[in-house]
């Protein structure tokens, strides 16, 4: 069994280094339980071809396609020949449609197919699923606090986080 992460309060002191160290091992744990939510295996008839990796690649092809390859990889945040491979295990797999770039023959890009899809589609209900079982008590006020606070910080990272890590 894990060590659950309690919170000190409101009073935390963010400016102290133990405020923000609290903080910030808040957001791992968070981070890690995120990604034990797993790929339902009645997704799809070829769900289990799909882990964590490929369900956030499906995931980021949905938001941006048709997407290129060296773009999805911009996205990720990840190298191209990372990419690549997972894209391709995913295409083997007929949850991505490779195509010919019609502005430039020499890149590739990536769309859904159908089952790719219904298997992202199935991988998000449950996912949301799990999230409302565990603040199905929680008031509205708490619930939007929580969206509120995870989006400044989101925010937060995706706006200053490169900044900060240089």
């Amino acid at each position: 069994m894990q060590d659950v992460v309690e919170p000190a309060g409101f009073g935390v002191d963010l400016a102290s280094g133990e405020g923000v160290a609290e903080l910030e091992r808040a957001l791992t744990e968070l981070a890690r339980a995120v990604l034990r939510i797993g790929v339902p295996e009645k997704s799809s008839s070829r769900a289990e071809t799909v882990d964590r990796a490929g369900h956030w690649l499906l995931l980021r092809v949905a938001e941006s396609e048709p997407v290129r390859l060296s773009d999805l990889a911009d996205l990720i945040g990840l190298d191209l020949s990372t990419v690549s491979r997972q894209a391709r295990n995913l295409a083997d797999a007929g949850l991505l449609v490779r195509q010919a770039d019609p502005a430039d023959g020499r890149a590739t890009l990536l769309s859904l197919s159908e089952d790719g899809r219904r298997v992202l589609d199935a991988v998000l209900a449950s996912r949301r699923e799990t999230v409302a079982r565990l603040v199905a008590d929680w008031s509205p006020d708490d619930r939007a606090l929580l969206i509120r606070g995870l989006s400044a910080v989101t925010n937060g990272l995706a706006n200053k986080g490169n900044e900060v890590a240089r």
